[in-house]
């Protein structure tokens, strides 16, 4: 079966999700959000065998629910061996990113994750420092805030650390099934955001009168 998208909720267990990955050849995107029981890493996991299999380039995943314990390391990890697009549902990864490999990726084009408030998600902000130096392709980075999270806030921080970079992009996470609905892919978006940024040479400051949708046009 050639299945381009595939997304596998929560509600999915693990061994319905290997029976359905086991028909989808050819995936290039992939939501990964199931509950394992057991570390995808292990042999005995259902979707070890049939996810080993498969080179999404695209992927949205729950770090903690793949690995099922405090052993992780992205790099073990041999679903992203091909991956270019990278979305982690997992606010803390802007903070512990480099106890998890994420710097390692160095595939990566894009890479999207939560963040906590200021004060709080920038208490590492070497994870970024590295992504920059080593992600060589790079395109885009995109941040997502908390709709209580005040934008401007985060931009000062991010000025602070020494983070202004056009190619970060800073979304409300209220609007996330927007931004993934049927209009376009939110890295899509991102990208116009950053070339944007890029043509006016700014950086992370996307005047408020102006929608991230009408960047589309």
């Amino acid at each position: 079966m050639s299945v381009k998208v595939l997304h596998l909720q929560p509600t999915v267990s693990p061994e319905q999700g290997a029976k359905i990955l086991a028909l989808c050849q050819g995936l290039q995107e992939l939501t990964l959000q199931i509950v394992n029981h057991t570390n995808l890493l292990d042999e005995e996991n259902p979707l070890h065998g049939p996810l080993h299999d498969l080179w999404p380039t695209t992927l949205c995943m729950n770090i903690a629910s793949v690995f099922y314990g405090p052993n992780i390391y992205l790099p073990d990890l041999v679903l992203l061996r091909h991956v270019q697009r990278l979305h982690l549902t997992n606010c803390w990864v802007a903070r512990r990113g480099l106890f998890i490999g994420l710097h390692e990726l160095s595939q990566l084009t894009h890479l999207s994750f939560h963040i906590h408030s200021p004060g709080q998600w920038m208490t590492h902000p070497e994870v970024l420092f590295e992504i920059f130096q080593c992600f060589l392709r790079l395109r885009v980075v995109v941040l997502w805030r908390m709709e209580y999270h005040a934008s401007e806030e985060i931009y000062s921080n991010m000025v602070q650390q020494n983070l202004m970079d056009h190619r970060i992009v800073v979304f409300n996470s209220a609007h996330f099934t927007e931004y993934t609905g049927s209009i376009s892919s939110f890295w899509e978006i991102a990208e116009r955001v950053v070339q944007w940024q890029e043509n006016n040479q700014k950086c992370c400051d996307v005047p408020s009168n102006i929608s991230s949708f009408d960047l589309l046009a």
